[in-house]
């Protein structure tokens, strides 16, 4: 049984019947295991992303793609790898070659002709290879990673759908009132009746950025049922690992295995990734 597969297949059956899989952010070995194992325990897709800034850290696409391959090998779920928020038509271009089976461009900073002519580059060289393609419409705010903080704009109904049409893009994050990075930087805010009308006329997976912090489960539960099908989870597990890691040192001041010290944050991580599945009504769908 072939276990990665594409994002359009796995986020198909999601919208179809009201439940969303959760795109988790990686950056090395145990943070992959944690997702991983979470996602067999639960019976749930799973969707490994990475963010440029996470690429850069490993060295290079190819190291994540062969990490998250190898450790794939025998799990019984379908395994996306996604390329999060890349910039770049070139990154996009280096992950599709080293085996990722999704990317995301987001090309929300550019003017609009030149977002939809990237994005259109993009999809075509990925969907010659199978490989799935989300975009992005108005600007989600907060800050993370290499995204630098940035106000909210609102996506435009009319012109998400134009975008999605003329790109051929697989999946769309609107922005609709999120944003990235801590609560503090994120107070709660969804607006649904834009929610309602973007997924009304686009038809398409929605994406949500920006879910980690300050939302409740309410309202991510709320947001499925307008549409959203992937929701993109780093944040929390970031807060998650340096919480376990900060309590074992605490406790333990002679540990100096970094198996040791890693473990733990796993184990934190692979609990908060259990959560979210529960919450996104992933569970029993792989």
């Amino acid at each position: 049984k072939k276990i990665m597969t594409n994002l359009k297949k796995v986020l198909q059956n999601a919208y179809k019947r009201h439940y969303a899989v959760g795109a988790f952010n990686t950056s090395n070995l145990e943070i992959t295991q944690a997702i991983l194992s979470a996602s067999v325990k639960k019976k749930s897709p799973a969707i490994i992303a990475t963010s440029p800034k996470a690429i850069d850290y490993a060295g290079g696409p190819k190291i994540l793609a062969a990490m998250v391959k190898e450790a794939s090998r025998g799990v019984t779920i379908p395994v996306v790898l996604h390329l999060d928020h890349s910039k770049t038509y070139e990154l996009a271009k280096d992950c599709i070659d080293a085996g990722y089976t999704s990317v995301m461009f987001d090309g929300s900073r550019l003017p609009y002709n030149d977002n939809v002519r990237i994005t259109k580059k993009v999809v075509k060289i990925a969907h010659a290879k199978g490989v799935s393609v989300e975009g992005e419409i108005g600007i989600i705010g907060g800050k993370e990673d290499y995204l630098k903080k940035r106000k909210i704009v609102l996506a435009d109904p009319k012109i998400a759908n134009d975008f999605t049409k003329k790109t051929g893009i697989d999946a769309l994050a609107a922005a609709v009132g999120t944003a990235h990075g801590l609560a503090a930087d994120a107070p709660e805010r969804i607006d649904f009746s834009l929610l309602r009308e973007i997924n009304k006329i686009v038809k398409k997976p929605l994406v949500l950025h920006g879910a980690s912090q300050g939302i409740s489960d309410a309202n991510i539960k709320k947001a499925i049922k307008e549409g959203i099908a992937k929701i993109n989870i780093d944040t929390d597990l970031r807060v998650a690992f340096a919480k376990e890691v900060r309590a074992l040192l605490k406790k333990n001041k002679t540990v100096y295995d970094p198996r040791a010290i890693i473990g733990s944050g796993r184990d934190g991580i692979m609990k908060t990734v259990e959560k979210k599945i529960a919450v996104f009504s992933s569970q029993n769908k792989a």
